[in-house]
């Protein structure tokens, strides 16, 4: 297993837009989580974060974590 950082999965070609609409659509103004919104994608939880940072999506009440060493 490699502790290299995976890629977003790709969007279908065509299906950008669309995702991201849903996305922001269920994430800012429904205001479902990030596993909410891949079990109705049926992708990886992980899948959904990376799209979101991918095009800027957050919440103002859910700022980003920081992590400190």
């Amino acid at each position: 297993m490699s502790d290299k950082p995976q890629p977003a999965a790709p969007v279908p070609p065509g299906n950008e837009g669309h995702i991201e609409q849903v996305i922001r659509d269920l994430y800012l103004d429904k205001r479902h989580s990030d596993q909410e919104i891949a079990e109705a994608l049926g992708v990886n939880r992980v899948t959904v974060t990376k799209w979101r940072k991918r095009w800027g999506i957050e919440r103002a009440d859910r700022p980003p974590v920081e992590i400190v060493a």
